[in-house]
């Protein structure tokens, strides 16, 4: 669930956003493995530009709790995001950036290019998300693609609490419609190909096999 204000700056094209964000991933596991669940709080703020209605550039913070079961003062992060396209021509662009968080092993980078030959198809072959978007109408658009999901969050203490780095690896298609304006609902299914648990102070890494998945989420920005 997240929630987001959007205002303009002064100068075209710019605009500051904040809000909130709740996210929980619900893991079904055999055997012993103890975790169960990976959860986080936090506040979202950006600076985003825009061209028309494509956003070139933004820069993203979500400080927060990144947490197992009980959140903490020691479960802080402040994960950034940063993207920014580079026209090369007409329908072609260049796409840099990078993630980067407390309880990453190491930054993620954002790279690739994006074919956009009208308005309802778009291609994105950008590590580690590429995307495939069709726009079914003005309120509903279908994203055929693989994704790179995950977050880094601290554990509950057994006997003491450990950094651990979550991903996996998804191929899913996604379907959003907006509501009204600003409200949107999203519905995703897919397969996960593994799933990893990098346990960042020991150094040592769990892999589980991946599963078919289900995702749903709501979207509220002014």
């Amino acid at each position: 669930m997240s929630w987001l204000q959007r205002e303009p700056l002064p100068k075209i094209g710019w605009y500051w956003s904040w809000g909130v964000q709740a996210d929980r991933i619900a893991l079904a596991n055999d055997g012993d493995f103890s975790l169960q669940r990976l959860q986080d709080c936090a506040a979202q703020f950006s600076l985003e530009y825009y061209v028309g209605t494509e956003v070139a550039a933004g820069l993203t913070f979500n400080p927060g709790l990144y947490f197992e079961n009980h959140p903490t003062a020691a479960a802080w992060d402040i994960p950034v995001e940063f993207e920014c396209g580079v026209p090369v021509s007409n329908s072609w662009s260049a796409v840099i950036g990078f993630y980067a968080a407390r309880f990453s092993r190491h930054p993620i980078p954002v790279i690739g290019l994006v074919w956009a030959s009208n308005s309802r198809f778009r291609l994105e072959a950008v590590f580690p998300d590429p995307t495939l978007i069709v726009s079914l109408d003005p309120q509903t658009e279908m994203r055929l693609g693989g994704e790179l999901e995950g977050t880094g969050f601290l554990s509950d203490a057994r006997p003491k609490q450990h950094r651990i780095e979550y991903s996996g690896y998804h191929a899913s298609i996604k379907v959003s419609r907006e509501i009204r304006p600003g409200f949107k609902l999203k519905l995703a299914a897919g397969l996960e190909f593994e799933r990893l648990f990098d346990y960042l102070d020991q150094s040592q890494r769990v892999s589980a096999r991946g599963t078919a998945y289900f995702q749903f989420s709501a979207e509220l920005a002014r």
